[in-house]
């Protein structure tokens, strides 16, 4: 539904972050964690239901949950009797679907977005008469558009390429086959205590350009009830699918996928931000993804370059002939860890967040320049950390000009500069104190003076 409605391109990050329902509950992922910003091939690769949920969220947020229903009408699933929730992301439905309803919605996908009711009859012969009744013409000429071409497409895209490998390397790829596994647990607060946040449902559905197909294991709730069963075996569904898979095209494929639309392009961008953004010089190549976008919401706008936070203190001092410095330290501080990850706090949980322009550039470093009284420099250090002492030997006597910055490892651009003032003398300490606000702007000194002010303290932008 986000292709479709809020024409998200498949190379889409989506958030895997904790979420608390109205009635105060909090689902998990199956396996307790939680995984920030992520493409939508992980998320669906990997079942996170967290992802799957904020997506629904945003979905829901942006054209109602009435739209959303009659979405998923449209590929065939009864809704009547359902109380539409976000639980619906992750299978939380009331009376649940079947396997014949998920087979006709997954042959939609790989037909290019048309929906044609699943039937098994094709034709009826009355032997009195000689009347044929020809279902199956007559239910193909009903068949209507569940979904665009372009987000069928990227859907299919999408499935394909994690169905090569990983839990779905049981299929031969060579039959271009695309699939979704799936599995419910019992409620934590069951009454039967046995089954309480026991595996449930297994699902395995699949398409190829001749057939689709579902598979469910499981027991009746009844029977599992009375006799304490359930799913032990989390790959049944899956194997037996994919023996079905060897039966339906052991003489080959028949059909070929529909071909790209003309209205979907393919285009490299930064991950994570929205909206969407062409990469531009120095952008880390683990920044860059590629994907396909509906021409009306493809890339446009190239970045590069990106600001660094503010830079709110920074300190010299002299010592036994010796400048040490000391910066405030960059937020967020994983920006400066060797291959960093940029971060978000969500409620005391901090994850990897890639949706900050300001963050595409890898590597924050604390950056100092020692300059002379005319402004050249003498010397650049560069630190990993927000303190340090910088191997420049001073010059008893000589007054120099320290300027200190964030600054990307690779790549251009700084954060604002302080800068401070000391004495080369190995007898004294320098601390210049914090001048008042109208001063910080001010990156001049008294040009009546013959000597400079030690005190001062500027601030510019480069």
């Amino acid at each position: 539904s986000a292709f479709e409605f809020l024409d998200y391109s498949s190379a889409h990050y989506v958030s895997d972050i904790p979420i608390t329902y109205e009635d105060g509950m909090s689902p998990q992922n199956h396996n307790g964690q939680f995984h920030g910003s992520i493409s939508i091939h992980n998320a669906l690769s990997n079942s996170w239901n967290l992802a799957a949920i904020q997506t629904l969220k945003e979905v829901t947020s942006a054209v109602g949950s009435k739209k959303v229903v009659e979405y998923l009408e449209g590929f065939g699933f009864d809704m009547s009797g359902e109380t539409f929730t976000l639980g619906h992301a992750i299978g939380g439905w009331d009376h649940g679907t079947t396997p014949k309803e998920i087979a006709g919605a997954y042959a939609a996908i790989a037909n290019g977005g048309t929906y044609i009711e699943p039937h098994t009859v094709e034709r009826i012969e009355v032997i009195s008469t000689g009347e044929v009744i020809y279902l199956d013409e007559d239910i193909q000429a009903e068949k209507a558009t569940a979904i665009s071409e372009e987000s069928a497409f990227m859907i299919r895209d999408i499935m394909l390429s994690y169905a090569r490998s990983g839990n779905y390397a049981v299929f031969n790829s060579a039959h271009q086959i695309a699939g979704k596994t799936g599995t419910t647990n019992y409620a934590s607060s069951h009454p039967n205590k046995t089954l309480a946040g026991k595996s449930k449902d297994g699902w395995m559905s699949a398409f190829s350009p001749d057939y689709s197909w579902s598979v469910w294991v499981g027991y009746p709730d009844d029977v599992a009830n009375e006799k304490n069963l359930w799913l032990k075996d989390k790959t049944d569904a899956r194997d037996i699918a994919a023996e079905i898979a060897k039966i339906l095209h052991k003489e080959g494929l028949q059909n070929k996928y529909p071909a790209q639309p003309e209205t979907l392009v393919k285009a490299d961008i930064v991950s994570g931000i929205y909206p969407y953004v062409i990469p531009g010089e120095d952008v880390p190549a683990n920044r860059i993804v590629s994907g396909y976008f509906k021409t009306s919401n493809a890339p446009t706008r190239v970045v590069n370059a990106a600001k660094l936070n503010e830079l709110k203190s920074f300190n010299a001092s002299v010592e036994n002939g010796k400048i040490n410095v000391e910066f405030a330290e960059y937020d967020p501080v994983s920006m400066t860890k060797e291959n960093p990850v940029p971060t978000k706090d969500y409620g005391g949980i901090v994850l990897p967040y890639l949706g900050d322009e300001n963050q595409i550039y890898g590597r924050v470093v604390y950056k100092v320049d020692v300059k002379d009284i005319l402004g050249n420099i003498l010397h650049t250090e560069v630190f990993n950390t927000n303190t340090g002492t910088l191997s420049y030997k001073l010059t008893p006597g000589m007054y120099y000009s320290i300027n200190g910055y964030y600054a990307f490892e690779t790549g251009t651009g700084t954060s604002n500069i302080i800068e401070k003032q000391v004495i080369g003398s190995a007898e004294s300490v320098v601390t210049p104190t914090t001048p008042s606000d109208d001063s910080t702007d001010d990156h001049s000194t008294d040009t009546q003076s013959s000597e400079p002010n030690i005190d001062s303290q500027t601030s510019e932008n480069n």
